[in-house]
């Protein structure tokens, strides 16, 4: 796809070249011609230039009012983690280290089990020491979900929640994604890219972490 665009950029910019020389010869006067050039240097740069910008200019608005993380309630000594699939990062249960012995391993940032909630209601619990049980009700206290909240053609909105078992929001974490402007969707092979976004590098499983402190965490 990348190959194509160099031919079609050519093109538009031969066109853009000619649309400004018509412009500038169909008018007499000279502020007729500065005002037709202008105008015309307009249409010109909308799609490749002034299109990007303005809905860069929106994104990065909307993302740094709403691109945050926000903590209403912690816990502390939490044996499980229920989250409902699924969920850009593993929060991470129990590892035992293959270069360690069990009494030296690094126990700190583990749940003892998580409790996967699948497409159909039902459940997985993944157990500390590898096994799996299937559960038709959840037994942890906590849940941890990954939705799109809003999406548009300039940017999408995706937020991760903690809330308890009885629906009660604890923390969200709102990441806001820009998707380009239409000819940088244009140059790649993926149907909407991402070409910024806020905030950078987010960790989900430090995010779990932080408000949901594991039972083994010093």
């Amino acid at each position: 796809m990348g190959m194509v665009v160099i031919p079609i950029a050519v093109i538009y910019i031969v066109i853009s070249l000619l649309v400004l020389r018509f412009a500038y010869a169909a008018v007499g006067t000279v502020k007729g011609k500065c005002f037709a050039l202008l105008a015309a240097l307009v249409l010109v740069l909308w799609y490749p230039v002034i299109n990007p910008l303005l809905s860069y200019y929106s994104f990065l608005s909307y993302a740094r009012e709403h691109a945050k993380t926000k903590i209403f309630k912690a816990a502390v000594n939490v044996k499980s983690v229920a989250v409902k699939n699924p969920f850009p990062e593993n929060i991470a249960i129990y590892e035992r280290h293959k270069t360690q012995s069990e009494k030296f391993a690094d126990k700190r940032k583990y749940y003892e089990f998580i409790e996967y909630i699948l497409s159909d209601g039902s459940i997985d619990a993944a157990y500390s020491d590898g096994t799996h049980k299937k559960y038709s009700k959840q037994k942890s206290n906590y849940r941890v979900r990954y939705y799109m909240e809003t999406s548009n053609e300039t940017y999408t909105v995706y937020v991760a929640e903690i809330s308890e078992a009885n629906g009660d929001v604890m923390a969200t974490s709102r990441l806001v994604l820009w998707h380009g402007g239409h000819w940088m969707r244009m140059a790649t092979d993926a149907p909407t890219p991402i070409y910024k976004t806020l905030p950078e590098d987010i960790d989900y499983a430090k995010f779990v972490q932080s408000v949901l402190r594991p039972y083994q965490l010093n």
